[in-house]
């Protein structure tokens, strides 16, 4: 054996003796005083010893040895081990005799000397060069904080503050993410921040756009930091002031607009977007603004670059289905039933795209028709054959088909128009006629109602 083996066997075989003499007199072995540095045998005598007790949860024993511990070597964990175990433990120790107090101001002592290790570690362990975490540490602390809410009510306020500290070194600490972040955005909400809560939910976006439950806990938390479109409108229309161009703030103001039907702010702000990002999406929403507003002629212009672009196609059916109504609108009725053939090219199914072409050919009759003669009449079969259509294709459109029709059948050829023109019930009519060559499609013969 080595002069160097036997001095640590002789250390070890001292401490055994000193652990010996400790159980059976329950007296502290250790100087009050540290020396300095510590010697190898104290640290480890003084260590196994508040260890062992504190394993049993004899936390009187342990108390002296841990204070002299967290004193003289405050990051020790055996020979050649330094981290932050003994503040973990007298943070737990604290606890657990505040748990067990019978005096309600005991408890509150002891649970306030155990937040005064949670702030003593960070600096100690750093002084001593200890593998520690101080965000985990910081975090720690909030989550004793508001695990005794009873008791330490008074310091229930710290903890949105703790845990937005945590999220501005470490966010990925904060798990479960949605159950963190509502606790800092309702701090700041409660502080009336209103502004650095929605800054504080973008950046949490930022970072975790990609987790389905954060997603949905921000949308839900942006929703309820105002109390209407009205107040966001007028949050965002002053930060777009500070941020201009910012294109996430237009689009949540072209969604209020289009909520409050502020018609001329909508396509102002629409213009703004064209100018940073010319979409088919937006030239197709100021089309339709033009088209509402009845001019058709910069509907039309709209709507036809937004076809143009690249992203048109995704929009294809709606777009074609408002250059119908353009179309329409400038009595181009062969023109406009394309379009609404093309939108019905893409969704066979599109219901108020068939219902429009039998309103343009019910639009037509008014214009050919003056007197009503039968072949004006006859056109309205077709019209109900449309009618018929396109509540068969979509089943929300029935109310306002039903009125329709109700006001087109009593229209329909009477028995005498019938008798005349030699026509049967169930004969194939052709509708291409003078005024409704255009038309050429046939329907079938009505009996009047």
């Amino acid at each position: 054996m080595n002069p160097s083996e036997r001095r640590h066997t002789a250390q070890w075989i001292g401490l055994l003796t000193a652990l010996l003499l400790a159980g059976a007199t329950q007296t502290p072995v250790f100087a009050q005083e540290c020396s300095d540095p510590p010697e190898a045998n104290e640290q480890a005598m003084n260590y196994s010893l508040y260890w062992e007790s504190f394993k049993n949860k004899d936390y009187a024993s342990a108390l002296p040895y841990l204070k002299w511990v967290l004193k003289c070597a405050p990051a020790y964990a055996g020979p050649g081990k330094f981290d932050d175990r003994n503040f973990d433990r007298a943070t737990k120790l604290y606890e657990a005799l505040a748990e067990e107090a019978a005096d309600e101001t005991v408890s509150r002592a002891n649970l306030d000397t155990a937040l005064s290790y949670f702030d003593a570690a960070v600096p100690t362990l750093k002084d001593a060069n200890a593998d520690y975490s101080e965000a985990e540490w910081i975090l720690n602390k909030g989550r004793f904080i508001q695990k005794h809410t009873a008791k330490l009510a008074d310091l229930q306020e710290q903890v949105g503050p703790i845990y937005r500290q945590v999220y501005d070194m470490d966010p990925t600490l904060l798990n479960p993410r949605p159950y963190y972040l509502n606790v800092i955005v309702s701090d700041l909400v409660k502080k009336n921040e209103v502004e650095q809560a929605l800054a504080f939910l973008d950046d949490a976006e930022s970072k975790f756009g990609g987790e389905a439950e954060t997603v949905e806990l921000i949308a839900q938390q942006r929703n309820a930091l105002f109390v209407d479109d009205e107040d966001r409108m007028g949050f965002l229309e002053d930060q777009l002031v500070k941020k201009p161009g910012d294109e996430k703030i237009i689009d949540e103001l072209i969604d209020i607009y289009k909520s409050l039907e502020e018609r001329e702010k909508l396509l102002g702000m629409l213009n703004q977007m064209l100018a940073i990002k010319p979409t088919a999406k937006v030239h197709m929403e100021i089309g339709v603004i033009h088209l509402e507003d009845g001019d058709a002629g910069e509907a039309l212009k709209s709507l036809e670059a937004a076809l143009a672009l690249p992203d048109g196609g995704q929009y294809s059916r709606d777009i074609n289905y408002n250059l119908g109504i353009a179309a329409q609108q400038l009595e181009q009725y062969a023109r406009a039933r394309t379009y609404y053939r093309k939108a019905l090219q893409e969704d066979a199914s599109f219901g108020r795209a068939i219902k429009a072409i039998g309103d343009l050919y019910a639009s037509s009759i008014r214009e050919c028709g003056a007197n009503m003669a039968r072949t004006d009449r006859a056109v309205y079969w077709l019209v109900v054959d449309y009618m018929e259509r396109a509540r068969q294709a979509d089943s929300s459109l029935s109310s306002t088909i039903n009125s329709a029709i109700s006001t087109y059948k009593p229209l329909f050829p009477s028995a005498e128009d019938l008798f005349f023109e030699s026509w049967k019930p169930g004969d194939t009519y052709m509708v291409n006629q003078g005024c409704y060559s255009w038309i050429n499609e046939s329907t079938k013969v009505r009996s009047p109602n």
